[in-house]
């Protein structure tokens, strides 16, 4: 998959949480998620281990090579 992952219709947290082999509560931890009933379709979320915030705002993976200095 590439790019950052976007909730897609009719998906929770559950789903994607287990697409990359992790717990829901790190998803939620991770994306300061407070209110894990309202998230929206098209909402980016970042996966622990694959993207950082710094990734989200140079839109790159979290790649030291692809992010300034």
């Amino acid at each position: 998959e590439d790019g950052v992952p976007v909730v897609a219709r009719g998906e929770g947290l559950l789903q994607i949480a287990r697409r990359y082999g992790i717990s829901v509560n790190e998803l939620i931890a991770y994306n300061n998620i407070s209110d894990p009933n309202h998230i929206y379709t098209g909402q980016q979320l970042l996966i622990p281990g694959l993207y950082t915030e710094s990734s989200l705002q140079y839109g790159a993976l979290a790649n030291p090579e692809a992010l300034p200095a």
